[in-house]
């Protein structure tokens, strides 16, 4: 039986068609592919059990949590039990809102749980500085 921190992802694309008719587009183009791979070497570095993904095809990162189908059953495995840490392969993947942001953090953080994203690490309500993209 693993100790690890189990983890759910998230694996959301804004605009599926359309991503392939040009390099530029292709190049951008943060795929599930991509994003899961991410995520593997984020649990590797982390040490996370990866248990389950939730890929949301078409959704925009500034969407309201109810939309946001995927992130719901992400924080619900959290509220569960079922998993201690949501995770993406960037910051950028979880949310792009700062309203729906808050949304996430306050439940996931209320059932004990953690957030993290590929490039940016732990994210949490904890600091002001909380959210921000380092450079």
């Amino acid at each position: 039986m693993s100790t690890r921190p189990k983890a759910v992802g998230i694996i959301r694309v804004c605009q599926v068609a359309g991503r392939e008719s040009s390099a530029e587009a292709r190049e951008r183009f943060a795929s599930p592919e991509v994003q899961l791979a991410a995520m593997r070497a984020l649990c590797e570095r982390d040490g996370f059990e990866l248990v389950d993904t939730f890929p949301e095809m078409d959704i925009s990162g500034g969407a309201k949590l109810e939309r946001r189908t995927g992130m719901l059953r992400a924080i619900e495995a959290v509220e569960s039990g079922r998993a201690t840490v949501v995770i993406a392969s960037n910051f950028d993947r979880l949310v792009r809102s700062l309203e729906v942001q808050a949304q996430i953090l306050r439940r996931i953080e209320a059932a004990g749980g953690r957030v993290a994203a590929g490039d940016f690490g732990e994210v949490s309500q904890g600091t002001a500085a909380s959210g921000c993209h380092r450079r």
